[in-house]
């Protein structure tokens, strides 16, 4: 039998010609290539150039059965199938699949075995969807999690390249809390698809795929910051320095360029309000991204507008009016606090604000300061110091004006120039001031100065007051 019976016969009907059947087997190699596989018939088909009927035609030529998976509705290829043959990865009986059964999904290598019903490897773990399509696209590997959907790698098919894919997880909930997640994710998606800048990673298409909300991305080969910064936390270590005594100059510029995505994106009429190291991508180049607007609302507060009265974000990295639930005062400087944590943490190895509890850490982010950097890492530049500080500013006012500030004074670093923010003073450490003994004789001695210089000027006012009385007149 040839080696591609579908394509062969419907070259030989007239149904493609044996260029599209050419275009189809080197599609079909590279998904083999990444663990992936689609039957030739089914890629024909999801390009419009076959009919879903016209390819069960051919199957039939074959001897082949197209089956159907009773419980998770996956299709196979089976040769001599009989009722009641094989089962699917999942457990799911197979059953012949009806005539107007769509194609769908395959599954991957280890999930399609064309000669027999029931493949010969495990299924995946629960919850994975590797093997499933999304569209025209199918689904390769977990890249991570968040609440509110999965990032798949997964294959353009058109265009021969990895994208990135997220999915909405369809949590259980009331009806309106359904809506209310689709609406958000959808929000989402849209809100990045608006946006254009280098240091973004670009939305691409919106879609649905059974039931569920999906939108594709660039892919980024690379890893969050939050993975790199636990790498060297491992090894006792501030990421911005690694083994080296001055902070390496491409972790400044990962901060400059997330800041100048935060300025393209506020110029475009969005807040980020998620700025934290595992929303920032750094690819193969050494080079960041800022990434996940799911959390992302306008930059003016519009009361009519349900997603300006959300305050979303990650608490570690809140800025106050965040942590407090403020909505009406989150803006610019949110994303700019945002900022200063980010690098407060990558300077440090810590957290600029802690606590046991969220309820601790709130309060902590709202009240208190946060610790001198160099009292956390002496090497730290002191203009880098002084950066972060004013990025970590509990009003809103007195940090950066917007994010290309920030990016400059970033870039004036870089450049060996003095920057903007002023340095960083720290309090005396010791007690209070009010507690020392040698303060309270200072302001005893103080007060008895005062007492007495205002008791001797009354006493030269009286003085003066009762010579005058009986002075004689000088005759003119």
């Amino acid at each position: 039998m040839p080696e591609n019976p579908v394509g062969q016969i419907a070259v030989e009907q007239g149904l493609i010609t044996a260029e599209q059947r050419d275009a189809a087997l080197r599609i079909q190699a590279d998904l083999r290539a990444q663990d992936l596989y689609m039957r030739v018939g089914e890629i024909l088909a999801r390009r419009t150039l076959l009919q879903p009927s016209q390819v069960r035609e051919l199957l039939e030529k074959q001897g082949l059965a197209l089956v159907r998976c009773r419980f998770c509705g996956k299709q196979y290829n089976a040769r001599n199938w009989s009722a009641g043959r094989g089962r699917c990865p999942c457990g799911g009986d197979l059953d012949l699949a009806p005539p107007e059964a769509p194609l769908s999904v395959s599954g991957n290598a280890a999930m399609a075995k064309v000669d027999d019903a029931g493949p010969d490897k495990p299924a995946p773990a629960v919850g994975s969807l590797r093997g499933r399509y999304f569209g025209k696209y199918p689904l390769m590997e977990e890249l991570g999690r968040g609440a509110m959907g999965l990032v798949y790698k997964a294959h353009d098919p058109a265009l021969g390249r990895p994208i990135a894919i997220k999915v909405l997880i369809d949590a259980a909930g009331t009806p309106d809390e359904s809506a209310k997640r689709r609406h958000q994710f959808l929000q989402e998606a849209r809100s990045a698809a608006k946006l254009r800048h280098p240091s973004i990673v670009a939305v691409h298409e919106v879609g649905q795929s059974e039931g569920s909300g999906y939108f594709t991305m660039d892919f980024i080969d690379g890893a969050p910051l939050s993975a790199l910064i636990k790498e060297e936390q491992d090894h006792g270590r501030p990421l911005a320095f690694e083994n080296s005594d001055k902070p390496l100059p491409h972790i400044i510029e990962w901060m400059r360029d997330v800041a100048l995505a935060l300025q393209h994106a506020h110029q475009s009429g969005l807040l980020h309000c998620d700025v934290k190291p595992g929303n920032i991508l750094i690819d193969r180049r050494n080079k960041a991204l800022l990434s996940d607007f799911s959390a992302a609302r306008g930059v003016r507060f519009n009361k009519g507008d349900p997603n300006s009265k959300r305050v979303l974000g990650t608490l570690l990295y809140m800025a106050p009016e965040q942590a407090k639930g403020a909505a009406k005062e989150v803006g610019v400087a949110s994303d700019i606090w945002g900022c200063g944590a980010v690098l407060f943490v990558l300077l440090t190895g810590k957290r600029p604000f802690g606590g046991e509890t969220a309820i601790e850490i709130r309060r902590s982010i709202v009240t208190k300061p946060a610790a001198a950097p160099r009292s956390l890492n002496p090497r730290i530049p002191k203009d880098l110091e002084g950066i972060v500080v004013k990025c970590l500013q509990k009003d809103p006012k007195l940090r950066y004006e917007n994010a290309k500030d920030l990016a400059d004074d970033l870039q004036r670093y870089l450049d060996g120039k003095p920057v903007a923010a002023p340095l960083f003073k720290e309090a005396p450490v010791g007690p209070p001031a009010w507690k020392d003994k040698k303060v309270w004789v200072a302001v005893a001695i103080g007060l008895l100065l005062i007492v007495g210089v205002i008791g001797f000027r009354l006493m030269m006012k009286k003085a003066s007051s009762g010579k005058n009385r009986y002075e004689v007149p000088e005759e003119r």
